[in-house]
């Protein structure tokens, strides 16, 4: 369920289960950076909680699109601090400049807003 978005649409209009294999349609739509698709997906509910290493994966591909839909939909809320340091200190090690601003400015921001 994870690629053309014209099918995508017609499994989930007709009662295909989103949250299959905890949330795999997302999981795999954000892994072959499905843009369209992940927001369809995150626009019909799909959660956030298992998705820490696809994120992982953005950052080595440089997907900086894809990291800002996801933050858009709530990224940081559903990253522990933990996670949020990991993949923090993951852009840098990768070299992904723009992934890393990116996350550090969301990812600490979000911490001192709570």
């Amino acid at each position: 369920m994870y690629g053309h978005l014209s099918i995508v649409k017609y499994l989930l209009d007709h009662g295909a289960d989103i949250h299959v294999q905890f949330d795999r349609p997302l999981r795999e739509a954000i892994y072959y950076n499905r843009f369209e698709v992940v927001k369809e997906l995150l626009n019909r509910g799909c959660g956030l909680d298992n998705v820490e290493d696809v994120v992982k994966e953005c950052v080595k591909f440089n997907c900086v699109d894809m990291i800002r839909l996801l933050l858009e939909y709530g990224l940081a809320e559903a990253l522990d601090n933990k996670t949020k340091k990991e993949l923090i200190d993951y852009a840098a090690k990768n070299k992904s400049a723009m992934i890393y601003g990116l996350l550090k400015r969301r990812l600490i921001l979000q911490k001192k807003i709570r």
